[in-house]
Parts: C-alpha cells; structure tokens; sequence
C-alpha cells in the first residue's frame, strides 16, 4: 500500500527548471483557464501517447486548464488509417493510392460506422475526412 502518495504538482517541477520557468507556466496557463481540453486516444494504458497524458492531463488540471481525455472507439480498420494520419503528422511520407488509403476512400459514406454516434466520435470523424482531403489522399 502506496503511504503519502499525491498527485504531482506544477511546483514539484521547480528544483529541476527553476522558479522562472514554473511562473512564466503559471502565467501563460492563467491565460488558458477558460478552455476545456479534451486529449484523444485509443487507449488509456501502453504506448507513449498514453504514458505522456497521464502526467500531461494532471499538470494541465494542476494550473487550472480543465483537461480531459477521452477513448475512442472504432473498427480495427479505423485505427489503420488514423496510424497512417498520425505518421503523416509527425513527417512520414504519405503515399497516394497506399493500402489502406484507398480502403477509406471507398468508405467516406460509411466511415460513421466506424465509430459512435457522440459528438466527440462526429468530431473525429469530420477530422478525418478533412485531414484526408487537404493531403488529396
């Protein structure tokens, strides 16, 4: 059993940036207070986007950004392609015409099937398509 266990704090991370640091956060944040952010992945556990919101998602909350994070849920076909868009994003070649590219295309009508009918699944989904015409996949 876990004793004084708390959660992390904004000002825990003073001995390692510096007083400055943690103030210019705390302004910059004082400035973001009025936004919701709400932070979507695949998963809650494994991988590195899951371990970086577990921290991310309590220091945003710590300086007073509400903050969220949400699970989506989709088809096994979804997640290939929403892999492919985030490699894009993070410079990765997209190659017209690649497998799988071509799959969702075939699917814009459909695609909704993919995921639930919550505003956050719409709001994904519309993502998608928009990402996937910009990029003229």
């Amino acid at each position: 059993m876990l004793k004084n266990h708390r959660i992390t704090q904004i000002e825990d991370y003073e001995q390692f940036v510096g007083a400055e640091a943690i103030e210019r956060i705390m302004k910059k944040a004082k400035s973001l207070q009025y936004l919701h952010v709400a932070n979507v992945s695949s998963t809650y556990y494994g991988g590195g986007v899951a371990q970086l919101l577990t921290s991310l998602t309590l220091l945003m909350n710590s300086v007073g950004i509400r903050t969220g994070w949400r699970v989506i849920q989709g088809a096994r076909d979804f997640f290939s392609i929403t892999k492919k868009m985030h490699n894009a994003l993070q410079g990765e070649t997209i190659k017209r015409g690649e497998e799988g590219w071509k799959d969702l295309l075939a699917k814009r009508g459909s695609l909704d099937q993919c995921l639930g009918r919550s505003e956050s699944d719409k709001f994904l989904l519309g993502f998608c398509l928009r990402f996937i015409t910009k990029f003229r996949i």
